[in-house]
């Protein structure tokens, strides 16, 4: 792996010496070595462990930003890391990204429901080692900045998304309307149906805009909490929820109801006990996501399956010849304002959120099954 030069914002990030740190678990030393060699030429604070006990301890100790982990080590393997970290309240929101030779589905999927944050393929690029964890880092600061209520900063990235998001969106809505007006009478059927469709495209995106400011505002000022989240939550079953998910989704990545998603329902008679309107938001935006993120020729499926007192919903979008998963990475972190608080507002409901660009993009979601089932219908 060749060196890459540190861009302005590591740079910056130097001098004013807030760099984070990174746990680097790996029981092969000049692999460890030279992961290590990178990420401190890039600025970041490193720790390093030769395996998983001794990784766990300095976990506990330093609590890093950020832990890099081998999964087959001696002395304990990278999934017996995460299950400690995840049960350290010090330590249970920490990102772990795991290093792997092999991730075929199964292991993929057993690591996320453990609470896995990511994947990376041995071997790796340079590019493909700091592009997953600039993407993580900044997707953990993004979920801090919510838990924190960072005001002043969250009122600056609201003010910026507003300006490069919705100013277009107006723009779109006020040219449809002029166009309209100034040639009512000289409009083909078709003209007058693109036109009308171009201006559902706009107000879909101020929709989305405006839903997103407000939760966020309402996270701000601790409007949305796990105790309000309990006070209004009533179950419902997963076959009444799913379908009202796709249409928001759509409405919010600016797409027509007939854009296919392949939806299955396993166990389709599962429950949840939640919030359904803050919950839909949290999973329309998540779909959104990746509906915008990923190239159009690409299957977006949502798989939903109950087990062992939790629903799972598995939203992915795939194809038969992935482009470059970096690029991909970082074009999701344009989003990551939308993710961090549907990520908040899953955790409050006790549930978790993962995801990975192994073979495509893929979010796994679980939720608390509620005890009982229910016929009690959505509004």
């Amino acid at each position: 792996m060749g060196k890459a030069s540190p861009g302005l914002c590591f740079i910056f990030l130097r001098l004013v010496k807030v760099m984070p740190s990174i746990l680097v678990i790996d029981d092969e030393h000049l692999l460890r070595e030279e992961i290590v060699e990178i990420l401190q030429f890039e600025g970041y604070e490193t720790l390093d462990a030769p395996n998983g006990r001794d990784g766990v301890t300095l976990a506990k100790i330093h609590q890093p930003d950020l832990i890099l982990c081998d999964i087959s080590m001696p002395e304990m393997d990278g999934y017996g890391v995460l299950y400690e970290v995840r049960s350290d309240p010090n330590t249970n929101t920490t990102p772990v990204i795991f290093l792997t030779a092999r991730a075929d589905r199964t292991q993929i999927r057993y690591g996320m429901e453990l609470g896995a944050d990511d994947y990376l393929t041995k071997p790796f690029t340079n590019s493909e080692l700091l592009g997953a964890v600039f993407s993580r880092l900044d997707r953990q600061r993004e979920v801090r900045e919510l838990h924190t209520r960072d005001a002043q900063a969250l009122k600056q990235q609201l003010l910026d998304w507003i300006q490069s998001t919705l100013s277009p969106s107006m723009d779109t809505v006020r040219f449809v309307q002029n166009a309209i007006t100034q040639q009512v009478n000289t409009l083909s059927p078709q003209e007058l149906t693109d036109l009308l469709n171009t201006l559902a495209l706009g107000t879909s995106q101020i929709r989305h805009v405006v839903d997103l400011m407000t939760y966020l505002s309402r996270i701000e000022a601790a409007q949305i909490t796990q105790e309000s989240i309990q006070k209004d939550s009533r179950s419902f079953q997963v076959w009444q929820f799913i379908p009202t998910v796709l249409d928001l989704a759509r409405q919010y990545a600016g797409l027509p109801a007939e854009r296919y998603i392949e939806t299955r329902l396993h166990q389709d008679h599962a429950s949840l006990n939640a919030e359904p309107d803050s919950l839909r938001f949290a999973l329309a935006e998540i779909l959104a996501g990746v509906l915008t993120t990923i190239p159009a020729s690409w299957l977006v499926n949502l798989t939903q399956w109950a087990e062992e007192g939790s629903v799972w919903i598995e939203i992915s979008g795939t194809s038969a010849n992935p482009p470059d998963m970096n690029s991909i990475a970082h074009a999701q972190t344009g989003s990551q304002r939308g993710l961090a608080a549907a990520e908040y507002i899953i955790r409050l409901h006790n549930g978790s959120l993962s995801y990975t660009t192994e073979d495509g993009l893929q979010f796994l979601i679980r939720l608390p099954a509620a005890s009982s089932p229910t016929m009690a219908f959505l509004d």
